[in-house]
């Protein structure tokens, strides 16, 4: 599985909104766990000022009973210390990929 998360501006009616300061956008977070082709599994959003590791188990949580063939989450550095707690509740690995480099714009990481 891969968990990673996008920030999102909104628009001025719906639901809780809030400002994230590392992307600086007011609005909502979506935090989308794909499978290692890519295919959607699960979608959680939440207020932008949140981080990720607090929505993390929320949005793994379900696929747990979806399946049993996962083995490791890879991850972005954002959710960095969340290996002990996926480990023991969910009893997966989990991977944090690093980018190659400090190139600037877009470039694929390794594993995802």
């Amino acid at each position: 599985m891969i968990i990673d998360c996008q920030s999102v501006q909104t628009s001025r009616s719906g639901g809780i909104a809030s400002f994230d300061a590392y992307k600086h956008v007011k609005g909502r977070k979506r935090h989308i766990v794909t499978d290692t082709q890519g295919l959607p599994w699960n979608v959680l959003v939440h207020a932008a000022g949140d981080h990720e590791s607090q929505w993390a188990l929320h949005a793994l949580k379900p696929v747990e009973s979806w399946t049993d063939r996962v083995e490791t989450v890879f991850a972005d550095s954002a959710y960095q210390g969340l290996g002990n707690e996926i480990e023991s509740d969910l009893d997966w690995s989990m991977s944090i990929v690093e980018p190659e480099g400090e190139k600037s714009g877009f470039s694929v990481d390794p594993k995802r």
